[in-house]
């Protein structure tokens, strides 16, 4: 009889791989994880609260990029 185990953490590991945290969104695009948790909680960014964590998106673009909203 062949187990499952296997395939069932080769599921988990690729669902990890779809999806990143505050710390690493903020290091990825360059921004303040307090403003990655602002830009979760209203919904700028398309993340899932699990907890205290947010769970974004790996493949989410950089949402400062475009945004046609100017510092200055």
């Amino acid at each position: 009889m062949q187990s499952n185990e296997g395939n069932g953490m080769e599921k988990y590991t690729k669902l990890l791989d779809q999806i990143m945290g505050v710390e690493e969104a903020a290091e990825k695009w360059n921004l303040s994880k307090g403003h990655i948790k602002t830009l979760c909680r209203t919904k700028v960014i398309p993340a899932k609260k699990l907890g205290r964590d947010w769970a974004i998106p790996s493949d989410f673009p950089n949402p400062k990029v475009g945004t046609g909203k100017s510092r200055l």
